[in-house]
């Protein structure tokens, strides 16, 4: 009887450090644009980046490929967005970290407002009207005041960023009540299958 109970606690001990290796490999992947960059970041529930990793970016309507590559030695991978992409379509980003480890990410037509979209094509932007007003005695041109409005746009996009990725990374938990749940099932359930092993081989001498 002791042999059996001792048998069951060793299984109970292995079974669960088991779930924990399986959630602690679950792998994320998360995705925002700076103007007309897209940025993505992967790592597994344990905190690993995701190395050498392949992303793969598609139309997010016709799931058309638009684009792959590999993640660095951080987990990163930024690209420019295609031009002639159309924006209002949106994209789906999928990591692929082998061993069937893969996770999804959507980035939403209104993230990708950098680049206004005519026919279908993507073209630089340009504001019909500066909103920014000429100081009392200086001379500017059109040209001038764009200018500084670009700087401007890409100077809060840079500033931006940071934001978005910080709440990409809260948007997806690293360990969900689900993975728990399934992790506890895995457990119970092997746990009775050694359960009834032991029945049918009746009490140890």
């Amino acid at each position: 009887m002791r042999t059996s109970t001792f048998s069951h606690a060793l299984l109970g001990f292995t079974l669960l450090c088991m779930t924990q290796g399986v959630l602690a490999h679950r792998v994320n992947v998360f995705a925002w644009t700076q103007g007309d960059v897209l940025h993505t970041e992967s790592k597994f529930s344990g905190g690993t980046r995701v190395h050498f990793g392949t992303i793969r970016v598609e139309d997010l309507k016709t799931h058309d490929t638009l684009l792959e590559g590999k993640t660095n030695e951080k987990g990163e991978f930024s690209t420019t967005i295609p031009t002639g992409f159309d924006r209002t379509h949106g994209l789906k980003v999928t990591i692929d970290a082998g061993e069937g480890h893969q996770s999804t990410w959507t980035v939403l037509p209104e993230d990708l407002t950098a680049m206004p979209v005519v026919t279908g094509k993507a073209i630089p932007a340009k504001p019909q009207t500066s909103t920014l007003k000429r100081p009392a005695g200086v001379t500017l041109s059109e040209a001038d005041l764009e200018a500084i409005d670009a700087r401007v746009a890409a100077r809060v996009a840079a500033e931006v960023a940071p934001i978005k990725r910080d709440l990409a990374q809260l948007a997806t938990p690293a360990i969900t009540l689900k993975d728990i749940v399934g992790g506890l099932g895995w457990i119970l359930g092997l746990f009775g299958v050694g359960a009834l092993v032991s029945r049918k081989k009746g009490p140890s001498a």
